[in-house]
């Protein structure tokens, strides 16, 4: 594990298993000292390692010459030398011996920083001492003597005596003369029409585009196997894995020459594993989408120089590749050259520590050099600094810090590319240059200021900068300014590619194609379990106190210009990021100082018809921010170091914020919608994300190429998108598993075929709707043998005393696609703190929502469908525009469609149903029973055992048939049907005075048999409409009915025995215009509820004694002549051409929810014009008061039987939805 730690650069990782071995007291052994040292030696940390060596001297452990060895090198070759030195010191007091290879260690680091004498006397001290000189030695010293001879080394005599004690370490021979110092290699100059990135997926690369340039491959011949079989690979310093394509192959690419065989050679040896087959398989996903899969082998590597002498690599780590796509038939594979362990250099071993060069050319012969012969000196070089990026170990990363277009020079200081430990990889597998966006084109606008030809489109469409031109000539030079003072001048064929053609000219740098960085979460357990999903989705529990480890992840931010950090919750259930801001009118006590924008530079309030931008998000467990929208600069720091910088990124500044906790700043959202991160990260990172959360330890995000999720193993499945909540991320879940046990969605409310769950990572458990959640525990039930509990936390999870959670089944969730997630115990079984306990980590679904069209038709008639146990207007014939609210619902199987009025004042939904005895002239066809599958006749106890209804509306209008049960389906807006099995309905075969454009009624009051007591636990009473006088009305159900925000008013209900189910408000009293007209003092006055609130009722009705003291208030104002009311229905009516002499007229409903209500909703204008009347119409007792439909028109009315209230948000609702 420490050893894989380092191969990965995982030093968060192996810190986490030292922990781990102190807390189990495993004591660190000679073995364990051997692999710490070995790797932080190797990965750039000798004084780490140095410091183990004396922890082994106090645990009393020997310590071998060769670890000493291993450290200096070390050492020596980050240029250490008198750590080196101090060391080999230390190591003689302690009594080590020096062998052979101290020496050479030694004389390689006095080399190269020029300290050719000291390397002399080491060379005496080795004739002196009786070693033997072998080839690595020789390799130093020719390395020196080559630099000498070209007038590197000024002492003549130095040169002169090294000269002679190489010629007579040659003379007396070597243990090891068959290993070359150096060697060179031809390269194959390989002309494409595509250019590529062969840079593995960490990292950025061009995909493949057809280009009709010149563009460039290099090759290298090499032999594998025994017999040799040769192979041209393409050379790669962006990877690391030296593989062919091998035989057989389940997928390979169409390969020009022929495919190695393994079989065929005798010294092919599969790499063993601890798998199932034990084999070591292995998959690189390249930045163009090309991969390579396959299983890890040795085998011998052989390379033939320049010299003639061949290099043979037995027992070398290769790819056999048997699933490879997206490569070129003109090569085999891939050579991989970056410094990670199974790169051809690393394999090289010590005697090629890391030394390569090429040289590449446009035409003629390019070469590769390795060791000695890879040494660049002499006039003319200039020299930067590689960076180590622990993100992307082994990756050669310069730091670039300014561009030179002519005299121009663009600094990298001040942008996001700035960087001060790498920031661009230097890559032989690409042929072009990448910038990030920003500063390409900054880079890009210095060429055109110079450039005077024409422009034209890029003809390989890769948006480079292109011009007409015949010669290059007309192009400025360009430079690259790297680190350390090397400035790269390149020829102008380095920085301008012509078309094949001719003719046409482009610069040879563009943008970066995506990339990626990784950040470290926090990991936040509290005792409370919440759900961030926005308002406008399914959300989770509400905050409940629970004695489980419960998680939140956290990601650390920095606003402002000078930064300021904050720890904002991650959270895919919601879009905007924001943190809370000062000065704050009502905020949440947070531990961290609270952001100051005034104290920011690039701060700056966003806009909205020239004022501030107000925001509001409520979550579902009713938390909620309000604040405004404004720029702001974000600063996120990666694990590699590099900060990302996105400047004018638009963030909330709450200043009014409620039930957060205070242990975070803030939320990062993180779905798809405009304002998320990942949205507004822009095209650099389009929309590629991936986490991981680790129960222990160390969790991370992932954006950009970084987030792509490749290998053996990975399953995946389609995200939708539901038009009702867009942004949010859906997915379709088919079944679940429970040991052995699957069941289905299919046949139950939950399925669905376009998303029927939503993935959220700001959510802790997991929920089902509540029919099939209970399918789900009733399996777990069936085979968990330990005793039930109750849930501690109150909140109905399904638990069991027991000391271990191996007796609790394997859950499998089964997502479209052929996903299939099989889930550890841990992530379904919650343990509690004090232990004994488990719970079932999945619970029935909050209640979550749906929205319905309703159909608007207006008619020559006003009416109330409250029915006969209240009192309301008859049928008359009316010239008024009266409205009715209509939805469409399907009943039976197969599904028949019919339209049903909305009424929130009576109880049953019905329709006609044939045979009808007596049935009104319905416009639409009558639903025929018989014709469905679903429909069964309810039983009771009387003589025929059918259970018969009546209902009588006060408008004498009548519905008389049977209740049966039968399926019931709604489409919502978002296009996911709801389905209720088993609905009890009225079957209406006897049915009179009713309008012919409707088939029923649908009723909404919270009688037993209403729809929304009939939809249960998931839909708990919740729902809300928006009545437009024109244009689209709507209702929602469940937490789509939610209404909250600025504006809202709200009221309570009441419940009256006498008519129980019925939604009572208590009106306190009336104002026209100025005057207030109190129910106090008159027989309108309750305190418990006097007026219905009635959807299918048009008018209002009020008492008549208070009705005419409205109407007198309303009389005294009017400048207007009066008017007989033409319905002869004692309507106050005037003739007016403009509604504006009227009035205003305010509800006064009680606590305070005072609703001001437009002149639309209390005037109606008759249809010829010229003549308005007031819309509330005086009535006697003993007939109710009527809130009616008119009077509700563009207001979002929301009802929640749970808390006993009815909201108003004023809305302008045939928009609320576009």
């Amino acid at each position: 594990m420490i050893d894989c730690c380092f191969k990965r650069w995982d030093f968060e990782e192996l810190d986490l298993i030292l922990k781990l071995m102190e807390k189990e007291s495993v004591t660190l052994n000679l073995d364990s000292y051997k692999v710490l040292i070995n790797g932080f030696t190797s990965y750039g940390k000798p004084e780490e390692a140095e410091r183990l060596v004396s922890s082994m001297y106090d645990k009393k452990l020997r310590v071998e010459t060769y670890l000493y060895n291993f450290i200096m090198n070390g050492y020596c070759r980050f240029g250490l030398v008198e750590k080196m030195y101090e060391l080999h010191s230390k190591m003689s007091s302690r009594g080590v011996t020096p062998n052979k290879d101290t020496y050479w260690v030694l004389m390689n680091g006095l080399c190269k920083v020029g300290k050719v004498c000291e390397a002399m006397s080491l060379l005496n001290e080795l004739r002196v001492n009786e070693f033997e000189i072998d080839g690595a030695m020789y390799i130093t010293l020719e390395a020196v003597a080559e630099m000498s001879r070209e007038g590197f080394l000024r002492d003549a005599t130095i040169c002169e005596n090294l000269a002679n004690a190489l010629f007579e370490v040659h003379e007396r021979g070597t243990n090891d003369a068959s290993s070359p110092h150096g060697f060179t290699i031809d390269l194959i100059h390989r002309r494409s029409n595509a250019s590529s990135s062969r840079v593995s997926n960490t990292q950025a690369g061009s995909p493949y585009a057809d280009t009709v340039f010149d563009t460039y491959e290099y090759l290298m011949k090499l032999q594998i196997g025994t017999p040799p079989f040769e192979i041209e690979a393409a050379l790669d310093t962006g990877s690391e894995l030296i593989w062919t394509q091998c035989l057989p192959c389940v997928h390979c690419y169409d390969q020009k020459a022929p495919i190695f065989d393994p079989s065929k050679s005798s010294t092919f040896k599969e790499k063993r594993c601890n798998t199932h087959d034990h084999s070591c398989s292995y998959e690189i996903v390249y930045a163009d989408k090309s991969y390579t899969q396959g299983t890890l082998a040795t085998e011998t590597v052989t390379i033939h120089s320049t010299s003639g002498e061949p290099f043979v690599m037995p027992e070398t780590i290769i790819g056999c590749g048997g699933n490879n796509s997206g490569f070129r038939p003109s090569y085999s594979g891939i050579v991989g050259l970056t410094r990670g362990s199974l790169s051809l250099i690393s394999q090289m071993g010590g005697a090629y520590p890391g030394f390569i060069s090429y040289c590449f050319a446009g035409k003629g012969t390019s070469k590769i050099n390795f060791g000695a012969n890879a040494i660049v000196a002499g006039d003319g070089v200039v020299s930067t600094s590689m960076f180590v990026m622990t993100a992307k170990p082994g990756f050669y990363y310069l730091n670039l810090d300014a561009v030179s277009v002519g005299n121009t020079r663009i600094e990298t200081q001040g942008t996001p590319f700035h960087s001060l430990k790498g920031n661009i990889v230097i890559d032989s597998g690409t042929p072009l240059t990448y910038f990030p966006v920003s500063y390409c084109n900054r880079v890009r606008k210095a060429v055109k200021r110079v450039v005077t030809a024409n422009r034209v489109a890029d003809p390989s469409r890769n948006d480079m900068l292109c011009y007409y031109s015949n010669t290059i000539e007309i192009f400025p030079v360009i430079t690259m300014h790297f680190s350390g003072g090397a400035d790269l001048v390149l020829d102008k064929y380095n920085m301008y590619m012509e078309l094949n053609r001719g003719g046409v000219f482009c610069l040879a740098i563009i943008s970066s194609p995506p990339h990626g960085f990784t950040i470290d979460l926090i990991h936040r357990r509290s005792n409370a379990s919440s759900s961030r999903l926005s308002n406008t989705q399914l959300g989770s529990s509400p905050y409940a106190d629970t004695v489980f480890d419960n998680s939140v992840y956290l990601m650390k931010l920095q606003l402002g210009t000078p930064p300021f950090e904050i720890e904002a919750v991650i959270d895919t259930g919601s879009e905007i990021t924001w943190t809370q801001c000062l000065p704050c009118v009502h905020c949440y006590d947070q531990n961290a100082p609270i952001f100051d924008p005034s104290k920011s530079s690039t701060f700056k309030e966003k806009r909205c018809h020239d004022h501030s931008c107000p925001y509001e998000v409520d979550y579902f467990d009713k938390t909620y921010t309000k604040g405004t929208l404004a720029t702001e600069t974000v600063t996120i720091h990666s694990t590699s170091g590099e900060p990302f910088v996105m400047a004018e990124t638009i963030i909330g500044c709450g200043r009014n914020n409620s039930w957060i906790r205070p242990s975070f700043g803030g939320f990062v959202g993180l779905n798809w919608g405009p304002l998320s991160l990942i949205t507004q990260m822009g095209g650099e990172y389009p929309g590629l994300m991936s986490y991981c959360f680790a129960g222990n330890g160390t969790s991370k995000i992932n954006f950009g190429t970084n987030a792509i999720v490749g290998g053996g193993g990975v399953v995946s499945t389609t995200m939708f998108v539901t038009t009702a909540k867009p942004g949010f991320y859906y997915l379709n879940l088919d079944a679940v598993s429970v040991g052995d046990t699957r069941i289905e969605t299919l046949g139950t409310p939950f399925h669905a075929l376009e998303g029927n769950i939503v993935i959220d990572s700001g959510t802790t458990l997991t929920y089902f709707p509540e029919s099939y959640c209970n399918l789900v525990r009733q399996a777990v039930e069936h085979v968990v043998p330990a005793v039930p509990a109750a849930d501690p936390t109150g909140n109905d999870l399904l638990c069991y005393y027991s000391n271990t959670i191996e007796i609790f089944p394997v859950i499998t969730m089964h997502f479209s696609g052929g996903a299939d997630l099989v889930l550890d115990k841990y992530n379904m079984y919650m343990e509690s703190y004090s232990g004994g306990l488990f719970c079932l980590a999945i619970m029935s679904s909050s209640p979550h929502g749906f929205t319905i069209d309703l159909i608007h038709r207006r008619s020559n008639a006003y009416s109330s469908q409250v029915s006969d146990t209240q009192l309301g207007s008859p049928y008359a014939n009316t010239v008024f525009d009266s409205s009715m609210y209509l939805m469409k619902l399907q009943v039976g199987t197969p599904p028949y469609e019919i339209e049903a009025v909305l009424d929130t004042g009576s109880e049953l939904i019905w329709t006609q149903c044939l045979p009808c005895l007596h049935c009104y002239d319905q416009t639409a066809p009558i639903f025929d029973p018989s014709k469905s599958s679903t429909f069964k006749e309810k039983r009771c106890d009387t003589h025929d055992h059918s259970c018969p209804y009546e209902i009588v509306y006060n408008d004498k209008s009548y519905t008389k048939g049977t209740l049966a049960t039968e399926t019931v389906t709604i489409h919502s807006t978002s296009g996911e049907p709801f389905v209720m099995a088993e609905t009890i309905i009225g079957c209406g075969r006897n049915n009179s005075v009713f309008s012919p454009s409707f088939s029923g009624i649908v009723g909404l009051n919270w009688g037993s048999l209403s729809l929304i007591t009939q939809m249960g636990g998931a839909y708990p009473g919740l729902i809300s409409y928006c009545f437009a006088g024109k244009g689209t009305s709507k209702i929602n159900f469940g937490a789509n009915a939610i209404v909250a925000g600025d504006g809202v008013v709200s009221t309570t209900m009441f419940v009256t025995t006498a008519k129980p189910g019925f939604y009572y408000l208590n009106l306190d009293a009336v104002s026209v215009g100025d005057t207030r007209i109190e129910t106090l003092g008159t027989p309108f006055h309750a305190l418990e509820g006097n007026i219905v609130i009635d959807s299918g009722s048009t008018y209002t009705y009020l008492p008549g004694s208070f009705c005419n003291l409205v109407r007198e208030a309303v009389e005294y104002v009017v400048p207007a002549v009066r008017a007989a009311d033409p319905m002869d229905n004692d309507m106050l009516c005037y003739y007016s051409d403009t509604i504006d002499i009227f009035p205003v007229i305010t509800m006064h409903f009680s606590g305070g929810a005072d609703l001001v209500l437009d002149k639309y909703n209390t005037y109606m204008e008759s249809y010829s014009g010229g003549l308005f009347c007031l819309a509330i119409i005086c009535n006697n007792p003993p007939q109710e008061a009527i809130f009616g439909n008119r009077a509700q028109n563009n207001f979002l009315v929301g009802y929640d039987s749970s808390s006993l209230l009815v909201s108003f948000s004023p809305t302008e609702c045939s928009a609320l939805w576009n």
